[in-house]
């Protein structure tokens, strides 16, 4: 009975190692950067959802907390290898492609908001601060995109 206990309970530990082992995901420059825009994503819908002031409020708040998640992020990109030429090149296209349907997004967003002048300040100020934060991952993002 004893022997049986200790063939179960090392069968047991096999199988929760192998279990947490298959869970672990391995960051790569490509999965954070998935991340990144997804984090992205999020900060478009928080701005698209700001209809007036108090929607705006909730809307900044949502923003600050993004960007705090999106430093967590970042450092974790930051701790991975320089990906090559080519990787450089895919997460570049990704990033851009990305980027320039968020910012017209962003844009329709902040158009819908006219004629709400304090709702408009609200997030204007919001992305402002954003703004402010991701610049200072510039050195971050350049490792992993285009010098410039």
């Amino acid at each position: 009975m004893k022997k049986t206990l200790s063939k179960l309970s090392l069968l047991s530990s096999v199988a929760l190692a192998m279990l947490f082992a298959s869970c672990g995901k391995k960051d790569t420059a490509e999965s954070v950067t998935d991340e990144l825009l997804n984090k992205f994503n999020a900060v478009i819908t928080a701005v698209e959802s700001a209809t007036d002031k108090e929607s705006a409020e909730a809307a900044a708040e949502k923003i600050d907390s993004l960007s705090e998640e999106i430093d967590d992020i970042v450092a974790r990109l930051d701790a991975l290898e320089e990906p090559s030429a080519d990787e450089k090149t895919a997460l570049d296209e990704k990033m851009d492609k990305a980027m320039e349907a968020n910012g017209e997004k962003i844009g329709n967003a902040m158009k819908g908001l006219a004629g709400k002048p304090e709702a408009m300040k609200i997030m204007g100020e919001a992305l402002q601060e954003f703004g402010k934060k991701m610049n200072a991952h510039e050195e971050v993002f350049k490792k992993f995109g285009k010098e410039g």
